[in-house]
């Protein structure tokens, strides 16, 4: 009997001494969210609501705590970033840059602020980046001329009046690559990236015949970007990772 209780206590402590891992929360389906710190108001999750294409931010509590709502007529792919209250401008109100692919083909950048007004627009927008040069935070806009073949890219330097904290977390990634999910996805995956001591780094996305059908710049500044993926066809794809030292990392996904 002595030997039982003697097995059985050593049994619970040995099993004390391991964590566990519980589930927290479970957002609605098709909903990726991202992590962003926002001045005054700490981490938030913050997703795009596919259907609705509303930006969702939520508490670390997983409540909602803004609903922001932009005009999305015509719109087949919507990406928010740099979510900051004083980046664009001095106000309190929120501010994000949405970028915007219309069924059209046409690709349009616009800072919009919480109440879905427009602050400034750029036309032809294929993607962004915002940096911190020595002080002076700038807006790289990376435009598409597809008037012409092939087409032509060029970059617009935007000075910024302000600054915003980032969203990298101490001790996430500290060792370079990348991570993606869900994976396989249907709507968006989230890739969860560290850029090894670089500020940008450039994201390309290409099918499994080797075409490219996507790029975006990446900003140390953040440790994530939320692909919205429901507007590839179905298969298999490799996004690489890239910076001026070279490769960070490549890896597959699949669409479902």
């Amino acid at each position: 009997m002595k030997r039982v209780l003697f097995a059985l206590m050593a049994f619970i402590v040995c099993q004390s001494g391991y964590g566990q891992i519980t589930l927290e929360h479970s957002y609605a389906p098709n909903i990726s969210v991202s992590v962003v710190n926002i001045e005054g108001d700490g981490y938030k999750y913050q997703a795009i609501d596919p259907n609705s294409k509303k930006l969702l931010l939520f508490n670390t509590d997983h409540s909602l705590w803004k609903t922001i709502t932009f005009d999305t007529t015509g719109a087949s792919f919507l990406s928010a970033s740099y979510i900051s209250k004083h980046l664009f401008n001095s106000d309190d109100a929120l501010e994000v840059y949405l970028e915007t692919n219309y069924r059209n083909g046409s690709y349009v950048g616009r800072i919009v602020n919480e109440t879905g007004s427009i602050l400034n627009t750029f036309d032809s927008a294929y993607y962004s980046s915002v940096y911190n040069l020595s002080g002076s935070w700038k807006l790289n806009v990376v435009k598409m001329d597809r008037s012409t073949r092939p087409a032509k890219i060029y970059s617009d330097i935007y000075s910024l009046p302000g600054s915003m904290p980032g969203t990298a977390i101490p001790g996430v990634n500290s060792g370079g690559g990348s991570s993606s999910f869900p994976n396989p996805t249907n709507s968006a995956m989230t890739v969860q990236y560290d850029l090894n001591g670089s500020s940008t780094a450039m994201m390309v996305i290409t099918d499994a015949s080797g075409k490219i059908v996507k790029q975006m710049m990446l900003s140390s500044l953040f440790s994530d970007v939320l692909i919205n993926t429901g507007e590839l066809a179905r298969g298999n794809y490799f996004y690489s990772i890239s910076t001026e030292k070279g490769l960070i990392d490549s890896k597959q996904f699949i669409v479902e």
